[in-house]
Parts: structure tokens; sequence; C-alpha cells
């Protein structure tokens, strides 16, 4: 899923994000509200701990069916 979709579907849900958001939360840069987890964690369809697991392989974090989805990009 791009940062955009991501944004998107954020948007959907009430959460006012935009892809440059997305994208300072990926690297730390911006703070993400519990709000915004438990809607991310919803929108991956994940558990809210998995995103806060640590992994020295990054894409073992993921489902197979992320990687898979188009517009993801190794």
């Amino acid at each position: 899923m791009s940062q955009m979709e991501l944004a998107a579907k954020l948007q959907v849900m009430g959460i006012v994000i935009d892809r440059s958001g997305i994208a300072k939360v990926e690297t730390g840069r911006r703070p993400v509200s519990d709000i915004e987890i438990a809607a991310i964690s919803r929108i991956l369809n994940v558990q809210i701990e998995w995103l806060f697991e640590k992994s020295e392989d990054w894409s073992k974090q993921f489902p197979e069916e992320l990687l898979d989805s188009p517009g993801h990009k190794d």
C-alpha cells in the first residue's frame, strides 16, 4: 500500500493526514496519536502490537498479501 493510499484511507476514517505526514511517521519525524495507530492497524488488518515489533529484515514484519500488492516497491 502506498503512502497516498494509506493517507486516503485514514482521511475516510476522519483522520487528516497527507502523504508527507505518513512519510514523517515512517521516519520518526512525526509522532503518531493513539487514534492514528488504531486506525492504521485496522486498515492494515494487523494487531496494534505488530506495528511496534522490530525485525532485522523489515519485510518479514509484513503480511505476505501486503508485500504482493500493487504499488509495493522493494
